[in-house]
């Protein structure tokens, strides 16, 4: 009888550690940068397109993941030392199913006097618990003299938004 409750509890464990990480239904089609080329000094706006692709609606406002966000990193690698700027748009409602949802960031990048190789764009998606993992989109633009985006296809994937927000 022992052994068969510590079955069940070692099954009912690992159960819920399953269950508890998922990914947000949460994808994100577009993300723009305005102006498309810009030079040290110029000030930029983001919007970023996202969609609930779950056939329930999704949200938990209030929630401290419940947000999107943009980082800007100075290379391909996102890591908190080529982070050059980050900000983050709390979302007041949650999300239908299928909906979609353009939101403008209200803070604003200014580009600084650097001449890194690139310039990366990164825009995350929202997510409620029990997910653990949120959906991205990146933009890279490339230095010449300017700095320009080369029509290359969207960049998608999941991340941990809790992993880079410490």
């Amino acid at each position: 009888m022992k052994k068969i409750s510590l079955i069940l509890l070692v099954l009912l464990l690992i159960a819920g550690n399953v269950l508890a990480q998922g990914t947000s239904p949460v994808k994100v089609n577009k993300l723009t940068v305005t102006p498309s080329s810009f030079k040290a000094g110029d000030v930029l706006t983001f919007t970023i397109e996202i969609q609930n692709t779950s056939r329930n609606t999704y949200g938990c406002v209030g929630g401290s993941y419940f947000k999107v966000y943009l980082y800007v990193f100075n290379a391909d690698r996102m890591h908190v030392d080529n982070l050059l700027w980050k900000t983050e748009q709390t979302l007041t409602s949650p999300l239908a199913p299928g909906e979609k949802r353009t939101i403008t960031f209200s803070s604003k990048w200014t580009v600084p006097k650097i001449c890194p190789e690139k310039i990366v764009f990164v825009g995350w998606g929202p997510m409620c618990a029990p997910d653990e993992f949120s959906q991205m989109a990146k933009i890279i633009f490339n230095q010449t003299c300017l700095y320009g985006m080369i029509k290359v296809p969207l960049v998608t994937g999941t991340m941990r938004i809790k992993d880079l927000i410490k």
